[in-house]
């Protein structure tokens, strides 16, 4: 897994990422930050699966760490 964790995501989402205003769990989840839950756009993707090839090279450790990293500052 390259140091870039979600680097095939759409821009915009790529973008939250990078801002930490949006985590994915080791579960592969999608969660968005408080501050983001009242625009409809991102508050649908909170708790909707990531969607990739079953073969993608995931590691599951790194998101789990970066996941609490981000969500204990939200």
């Amino acid at each position: 897994m390259s140091s870039r964790p979600c680097s095939r995501l759409r821009s915009d989402i790529h973008s939250l990422f990078d801002s930490r205003l949006l985590a994915i769990s080791p579960a592969l989840d999608i969660h968005v930050s408080p501050g983001l839950l009242g625009y409809e756009r991102y508050s649908n993707l909170h708790g909707s699966p990531l969607r990739i090839p079953a073969d993608a090279p995931v590691n599951r450790t790194v998101l789990g760490k970066l996941y609490e990293e981000v969500t204990g500052t939200w």
